[in-house]
Formats: C-alpha cells, structure tokens, sequence
C-alpha cells in the first residue's frame, strides 16, 4: 500500500490493487474502489484497462448487464487505441479466407511427399483458439520432466515469410515444394525452437500458440506426422471470454472488439480447422477444457499417453509451474497460479441474451465439439 500513501488518487495504482483485491476474493471493495474514479475522463489506454477490470468484478459480483455494459465500453476504448497501432483485422480474415479456399480446393495426395523427420526431432503442437485452455495444458505438460513447452512463441512465422517470398508465394507454394525445399523451411523452424529453448533429443518439444490453428496447414506441410493436441472448450464461453479481455496488439486480436467480431473470428477460424481435419491426415487428441478441470487427473494421463510418455503425477502440480515459471505471455496468468477452479465453466449461460444473435453461427461448431447449446 506504500503507492497509496504517497498518492492515494492515483487511479492506476488503485487499479492494480482491485486486481490484487479480486484475484483473492474480495470482489465489493475492489468493485468500490474503481467506482471511486470517472472512466469518462480517463484516455483510452486508461479507460480500457479500468473498464475489463470493473467488468471482471461485476461478472463474478453476478451483476451481468453492467458487467456487459463494461466489457463493451473497454473494447470501444481499445478499438481507439488500436488505430496508433499499424494492426488490421481485416487482413487477418482475408489470411484465413486464402487458406481456406485453398485447401478446400487442392487435392493434396497429388503433392511432393517429404522425407521423414527423425522422431527424436518431432514437436508437437497445441492447437485451439485464445481463452480456450491452452495454457493450463501447456503447464500440465511442463511440469513432465520429458516434456518442454513454448510458450507463445513466433516460432512458425520466419517459415510462412520464407515462403511468403518466394512465388507464387503463401499458400499456394505449398504444393509444389519439394523435399530439398522442406529440408530448408525445417531447419528455419528448428533455428527459431532453438532461439527461445534449448532441444534435446530426449525430450519432446511441445510448441503452443493457439491462434496458429490457421496455420495447421502449413505446419502438416512440414511435419506430417507431427502430434498435435487441440484444446476445445464451449464456443459460447470462448468467444465470451475473448470479448472480455485485454490482448496485446496484432491483426488477429484486433477482431475481438466486439461480440460480433469475436464470433465471426472464431467461425472462420474453426471451419478452416475442421477442413484441415477433412482433407489433411492430421494425429489429433482432442482435450476439452471442460473435462480437464472436472477430472484433471484422468485427462491428463489420456494426454500423456497420447504422447507416449509415462505417468508422473508432477504434472498436477500446474499451479506451482506456473508460479515457478514466473511472467506468462498469456492473459490466463493469474487464473492458472490458483487452484484449479470451475467457475467459468458456463459463464456464458448468463450472457445468453447477448449470444442469442449468433447462436446460428455457433451452433455448428457446439455440435461438432460435442457440447449442448443451453
């Protein structure tokens, strides 16, 4: 509290202690300490940030119209914000849109087969979208002394701008690269691994970014017989959950300003994920957030077995990973430093009337991920 003692109108000082306040449990004072400011007559840096976290709080006060009401104002502060930076969320829809047409069109048993890799050189991939349960995945399988997670990192990009220059450039050089080509694009992977985690080839790289499900393509291309795990969760609660938090600036978060946006986002996202699986032999374990907080033990040995690795029960242990990892890239952080908690588990039930416009939309994807739409 020593910042309050030196200035105790400081609002950004109080924000971070309504965080503090929040995250253990005292949900009125850290929602009367923020309503002692006018968002009116803060920028829109300030007013985003005060408005998510005032929205946090009268989500779990069980005040939801304000809640909504507040997770709005945040996103019109950040769709402001988001014009002083050089991001375009457009240009990210017409990159899923080019893939999509183009692996719906191609017939891609007619393309150059690739060498094998050497599996002690294989990684895995974590699939899924933001907000759906990658990073307490990502930290279960860290906590296995034969497994080593990236987090978050740009792993895959030098690739796609590799090939991105080359004519006739991304995607459509995919088909006709040939083996020699691969071999390259695989060690610009490999570099970029080795950039941000030191391999080994006794331990099983598991490289996580969740928006890069465009780009499972791409990564099929290179590693064919690659793992890869895909984290579900309902699509309610994950475009809800989007729609709720504050992402770092790029094209692909830029689309999460509204609910609309949100929904159009994950839509065109998961009908290009579901022609990958269509048309692309993909080795896929599917974990839905859901059965991983109701039976984390269970869950967690079908994944490990999936990966072909023993049974440690250290991996349960993903709160204190997370502590011991320290900053995570992730906007989950505080939430996987707790305990292992179901709260959000059908949050979105209470926001019902705010997704009633686009259950259309996500109804398809509820099925075919196996949830209920009420």
């Amino acid at each position: 509290m020593k910042g309050l003692a030196i200035d105790p109108r400081d609002p950004r000082i109080n924000l971070e202690i309504a965080k503090f306040d929040r995250r253990k449990g005292d949900i009125a004072k850290a929602i009367d300490r923020l309503e002692r400011f006018d968002l009116s007559a803060m920028d829109h840096r300030l007013g985003q940030q005060f408005s998510y976290e005032l929205g946090l709080g009268k989500d779990r006060a069980g005040e939801f119209e304000q809640a909504f009401a507040l997770f709005d104002a945040a996103n019109r502060h950040g769709r402001m914000n988001e014009r002083l930076h050089q991001v375009d969320a457009q240009r990210y829809l017409k990159k899923i849109d080019d893939l999509h047409a183009f692996f719906e069109r191609e017939d891609v048993g007619t393309w150059p087969v690739p060498e094998p890799v050497d599996p002690a050189d294989m990684p895995v991939f974590l699939y899924g979208f933001p907000r759906s349960g990658t990073t307490l995945t990502d930290l279960l399988l860290d906590g296995h002394p034969m497994i080593r997670t990236l987090e978050e990192k740009p792993t895959i990009n030098a690739v796609e701008m590799a090939i991105a220059s080359d004519q006739p450039g991304y995607p459509e050089k995919l088909k006709s690269l040939e083996s020699g080509d691969l071999a390259k694009l695989r060690q610009i992977y490999f570099t970029e691994v080795d950039r941000h985690v030191g391999r080994d080839k006794n331990m099983i790289i598991v490289d996580k970014l969740p928006i890069r499900t465009v780009h499972a393509g791409l990564i099929w291309r290179l590693f064919p017989d690659s793992k890869i795990v895909f984290s579900a969760r309902h699509p309610c609660d994950v475009c809800l959950s989007c729609f709720m938090q504050q992402f770092n600036s790029n094209d692909a978060f830029a689309n999460f300003f509204s609910l609309e946006d949100t929904v159009n986002i994950y839509d065109k996202v998961m009908r290009l994920w579901q022609t990958y699986v269509g048309r692309l032999d993909l080795n896929v374990h599917m974990l839905r957030y859901e059965d991983l907080v109701g039976d984390l033990e269970h869950e967690a040995k079908k994944l490990l077995r999936f990966l072909g690795v023993d049974w440690q029960p250290r991996v349960l242990d993903f709160n204190e990973k997370a502590k011991q990892r320290g900053r995570i890239a992730t906007n989950s952080y505080h939430q996987v430093t707790e305990p292992l908690y179901q709260r959000a588990v059908g949050r979105w039930l209470s926001y019902a009337d705010k997704l009633e416009p686009f259950m259309a939309v996500l109804e398809p994807h509820i099925h075919y991920f196996g949830y209920k739409d009420s």
